[in-house]
């Protein structure tokens, strides 16, 4: 029965060990997700200013050909 119990013991450390570790990969993927996001994020707000200033230009370009 000693054997039962230490088999027991180590498959209960063996699963908590597994949990934790499953637990630390679902917190880096979190970390992860919310990098990337912050990251499209940014990425579309420079998007967009940079479609503004095309826009811009674009408007600029239409009036100097209106003039000539």
């Amino acid at each position: 029965q000693a054997l039962a119990a230490a088999r027991a013991a180590g498959l209960v450390e063996a699963r908590e060990g597994a949990r934790a570790s499953v637990s630390s990969e679902q917190a880096e993927l979190r970390r992860r997700i919310q990098a990337q996001s912050q990251e499209n994020e940014r990425l579309q707000q420079a998007l967009q200013e940079a479609e503004e200033k095309l826009e811009a230009l674009m408007s600029i370009e239409r009036t100097i050909r209106e003039r000539e």
